[in-house]
């Protein structure tokens, strides 16, 4: 199997303790998601038996480097285009995901991002239905806010921002509203 980014041949080669994935000459690498699952579980269960607390615990913002693929790329496996799947909604870094043969290709830097932050072990629900969605959704609330910050300014956003969240633990809040709604006399 050659690699999709330079068609070099991928040797095997262990990319964390127990994990083996086909990595590339340029460090970019193939995973097989049933080793992948494999690999967590086994995490798991050795976690589970230490009492170091979850594994699949929500893990601190991720920091990504550039999308270093942007073109869509070939599955090294069966040749088919492969679907890019995003990683986090402040980043534009992305896997390549191939369905069929169920495996991933990451770049190099993107495997040591998820390390450094402690999502190895989230990569499925990241690339999963619920975890894309949670990206886009994320994406819209960043847009959002910053349509609102630059119509109003930073300083009126964060206000109105104390205001909203002091009305709605208000236990007079319609009251209020109606008030704010009434002209000025």
């Amino acid at each position: 199997m050659n690699s999709p980014t330079n068609q070099q041949p991928l040797q095997p080669l262990e990319i964390a303790t127990g994990l083996t994935a086909l990595v590339s000459s340029d460090g970019g690498f193939w995973l097989d998601l049933e080793v992948y699952q494999r690999w967590v579980r086994a995490a798991a269960d050795v976690l589970a038996a230490s009492a170091e607390g979850p594994l699949l615990a929500t893990a601190p913002q991720l920091v990504f480097v550039a999308e270093t693929s942007p073109r869509a790329l070939c599955c090294p496996q069966c040749g088919a285009l492969m679907q890019k799947y995003r990683l986090a909604s402040h980043h534009p870094a992305r896997v390549d995901r191939c369905v069929p043969c169920n495996g991933v290709w990451m770049d190099a830097a993107e495997w040591a991002a998820l390390q450094q932050d402690g999502c190895t072990y989230r990569l499925l629900q990241i690339i999963g239905d619920a975890g894309q969605r949670e990206i886009r959704e994320a994406e819209a609330r960043q847009r959002q806010q910053a349509s609102y910050i630059e119509r109003f300014g930073a300083d009126d956003y964060a206000r109105l921002q104390q205001t909203r969240d002091w009305l709605a633990a208000h236990p007079h809040r319609t009251e209020l509203l109606a008030f704010l709604q009434k002209p000025a006399d």
